[in-house]
């Protein structure tokens, strides 16, 4: 389970793309909505625990802050969009609504990105498709909410000491609700996951190319060196130097 930091906070963000050949994508949280479609093929979407079996024609649309994950079958051509729910202010459902289902019929489109005014109808036109036959339901109690509140205050203060006692004081919850919360909703524990934003970071500015090893560990929240060298080599599966050694070989 990870969350997508950097698009998920960026206002105007946009992405569309079409793929063959990726096979799954784990399993993942973020701030954008997500359609994902199936041009040619078969696929699985599985969106809060809740498995849609998708072929031509059929796609999901992920709201805010849903785990998702996709598994797709081989040659299976797919389409995906991925925008900020800012773009789409009016028919945002806020933290508290999502979908009852979240397949809908969809006949994916190509667009120039140059074009602002094509990604916003863009957007428009997926959200109307799939609002005109939904059914929403409330979230269980306030936990949507708390759940984008968190994450929204990791996305702002992780390269900072950002622990569970400062984040449930700042948002003004009892520190033990909001870490059952966060395990409840994401499966991973606050620190945990505060530390795999804290890699992704890393390795973001790594593949950069402008930073040094230390740099990249001090800017993504790190302060103690080995600690990172540690923590990176669990979750990457490398060092940060075989990483960058890596990329040098790419370029």
């Amino acid at each position: 389970m990870f969350f997508e930091a950097h698009h998920s906070t960026v206002g105007n963000y946009f992405l569309i793309e079409r793929n063959k050949s990726m096979s799954s994508f784990p399993l993942h949280i973020h701030r954008a909505y997500e359609c994902y479609a199936v041009v040619s093929g078969k696929a699985t979407a599985i969106i809060d625990g809740v498995e849609y079996s998708l072929t031509d024609g059929e796609a999901v649309l992920v709201f805010p802050y849903q785990r998702h994950e996709y598994k797709t079958e081989p040659n299976t051509e797919t389409w995906l969009s991925l925008f900020s729910p800012d773009i789409v202010g009016s028919f945002n459902k806020g933290g508290s609504l999502i979908p009852k289902d979240n397949k809908f019929r969809l006949a994916p489109w190509d667009i120039p990105l140059e074009n602002d005014a094509l990604k916003k109808a863009t957007c428009y036109g997926i959200c109307g498709l799939f609002d005109a036959n939904a059914k929403y339901v409330e979230r269980a109690s306030d936990e949507g909410d708390l759940l984008s509140k968190i994450l929204s205050y990791i996305s702002k203060n992780y390269t900072k000491a950002c622990t569970l006692k400062d984040t449930a004081s700042a948002l003004g919850y009892d520190y033990s609700y909001v870490s059952k919360i966060f395990k409840k909703m994401t499966g991973i524990n606050f620190k945990s996951y505060v530390t795999t934003i804290r890699i992704d970071e890393a390795c973001r500015l790594l593949s950069s190319g402008k930073c040094s090893i230390a740099e990249a560990a001090e800017a993504a929240g790190f302060s103690c060196t080995r600690t990172f060298n540690r923590e990176f080599l669990e979750i990457v599966g490398k060092t940060p130097r075989e990483f960058t050694k890596s990329l040098s070989h790419q370029r």
